[in-house]
């Protein structure tokens, strides 16, 4: 595939940010983000124009090959259920599944100094949808020109995404590398970002950029154990007087009235448990039955080490064969844990710890910062299938992190 100009990955850069999209009526999920119109046009510029495939992206290729047919060969063993829904349900989780897997292909093609000249234009524009949620949120959590979906907690802010948690995802990863690329901003960015996630109420990039912050402090600045835990005890200190109210709303809202923290949490027990009795992964077809068999289990276990009380009506539901809307680990590596099991495992924490040895020898503290938040965020409370941007970021972060690690080996020579 020719790799099209600068303006082209602008263009597609920007449209990706809207996230629930008038497209979603054509595909759902598959289709909700703006740049979807876009991709055909990428396809068609390889077909004509290039048709070459580079090494790495043949290795992908014939990986995802294999595994489409193990999945086929793993339908053949299901019983007990419509073969026909299992066939359409995980024909489309195969294909919201291949996104993600193009456009890393896709935006590896572009070198770093291009990635990272469309980044200013992205972030201005997601601080302008906060603006708007802002001053109009009437407008945000409607329908009509930016929005297919009505909001699912009018009360949160979403701007062009679907959800509070989406939107805290897309802000804060977007910001973070705003900070690591212009360092000389970087205080200001990142106090900028913490105050517009706490006001958003996205509890689990609020989560993220904690986790992020204190981790970069413990592996850079050598802070004791004895003065980190002081250190979290007095921002929990602070926090209670400051924020005590604001921060009790936001979570017990949650646990109590959505129940997105104890559908995620059982949904994460699932997916671990279908991997004890399928190691090497359900497949696409298996995907529900797993959920469907290995959910009751998962309830058990969380009711048996005392989180009964949380509302898992919402989880529930999942668990009636047939169903199928909204059913997924609400968790990227969740959700590949279950479709690949214990080789997806293995490649995710490898892959995580190549690309995280290059910046912490360098000793990149923003650019760790970011992958904390990113990896955790991916592992805890984000899908990425319309997420067009997860995929820019990290493309981002591993070229970066190359960067990085060149620049300590360069200084190492001197």
């Amino acid at each position: 595939m020719r790799k099209p100009g600068v303006i082209f990955l602008l263009i597609f850069c920007l449209l990706s940010v809207f996230e629930d999209s008038v497209f979603t009526r054509f595909g759902g999920v598959f289709s909700a983000n703006a740049a979807f119109v876009m991709v055909p046009v990428l396809v068609g510029a390889w077909l004509i124009f290039d048709r070459r495939i580079f090494k790495y992206e043949a290795v992908v290729i014939f990986c995802v090959f294999l595994y489409v047919l193990l999945s086929l060969l793993m339908l053949a063993f299901i019983s007990g259920y419509d073969l026909r829904f299992l066939f359409d349900r995980g024909l489309r989780l195969m294909l919201v599944s291949f996104m993600p897997i193009f456009l890393v292909l896709y935006f590896a093609r572009y070198s770093l100094s291009e990635l990272v000249a469309v980044l200013p234009a992205v972030a201005l524009l997601i601080a302008f949808s906060y603006v708007l949620n802002v001053l109009s949120p009437e407008f945000m959590a409607g329908t009509g020109m930016v929005h297919y979906t009505p909001a699912l907690s009018p009360d949160r802010m979403r701007g062009f995404t679907l959800e509070a948690s989406h939107f805290g995802f897309q802000l804060s990863c977007v910001f973070l590398l705003m900070a690591r690329v212009y360092k000389k901003y970087a205080l200001m960015i990142l106090s900028l970002l913490f105050l517009m996630v706490l006001y958003s109420s996205s509890k689990g990039a609020l989560v993220g950029l904690l986790v992020a912050g204190f981790s970069a402090c413990l592996i850079f600045f050598k802070v004791p154990i004895a003065t980190y835990v002081l250190s979290v005890l007095g921002f929990s200190f602070f926090g209670y007087f400051f924020w005590g109210d604001f921060l009790y709303s936001v979570f017990s809202s949650d646990i109590e009235q959505y129940t997105s923290v104890a559908t995620r949490l059982a949904v994460m027990f699932t997916s671990l448990i279908s991997v004890i009795y399928h190691p090497l992964g359900s497949g696409y077809f298996g995907f529900m039955p797993a959920i469907y068999e290995y959910g009751p289990y998962a309830a058990s276990f969380m009711d048996s080490i005392g989180l009964g009380y949380l509302n898992l009506a919402e989880f529930y539901l999942y668990l009636q064969a047939g169903v199928a809307e909204g059913v997924s680990t609400k968790s990227f590596f969740f959700d590949m844990l279950v479709f690949y099991g214990v080789p997806f495992f293995v490649l995710f924490f490898y892959g995580a710890y190549r690309i995280f040895i290059p910046m912490f020898l360098a000793r990149d503290v923003l650019l760790v910062m970011f992958f904390v938040y990113f990896f955790v965020a991916i592992f805890s409370y984000v899908t990425v299938e319309s997420k067009y941007l997860a995929a820019y970021c990290f493309v981002l972060l591993v070229k970066l992190s190359r960067e990085s690690g060149l620049s300590d080996l360069q200084g190492s020579v001197k």
